[in-house]
């Protein structure tokens, strides 16, 4: 629909999509929809603004979100501990993530391809 031209009024998306239709120029500024103190004055009051921030580009607010996905690492204490590696902190990089996940990732000893997984991600 989007690419015919004919896109609709209101859709869902991503956070992650805000950026790309952002900078394709796909969406317009709610402000063109709404008044402005009608959005300021309920919007703003209900919507954490950690969320508001995420839809705000040049001065403008060009989405609304309806949750937010909460992450959090699970980790087998005697996993970490058996490998000698340092239970993971706040200052924990992707990069960290990954190396200790290879260390983890132990091969299997009866024809499977893996005999321990290293990390997992579920959604929550």
């Amino acid at each position: 629909m989007i690419a015919s031209g004919a896109s609709p009024d209101i859709f869902w998306m991503s956070g992650t999509m805000l950026n790309e239709f952002y900078r394709k120029n796909i969406l317009e500024p709610l402000s063109h929809f709404d008044n402005p103190d009608t959005f300021s004055n309920i919007i703003c009051k209900v919507v954490p603004g950690s969320l508001l921030d995420i839809c705000y580009r040049d001065n403008e607010y060009y989405a609304l979100p309806i949750w937010q996905n909460v992450y959090a690492l699970f980790y087998n204490t005697d996993l970490f501990r058996k490998a000698g590696i340092p239970f993971p902190n706040d200052s924990w990089s992707w990069d960290d993530y990954l190396r200790c996940a290879k260390k983890l990732t132990l091969p299997a000893s009866r024809g499977e391809p893996v005999g321990q997984y290293g990390t997992i991600i579920l959604p929550i």
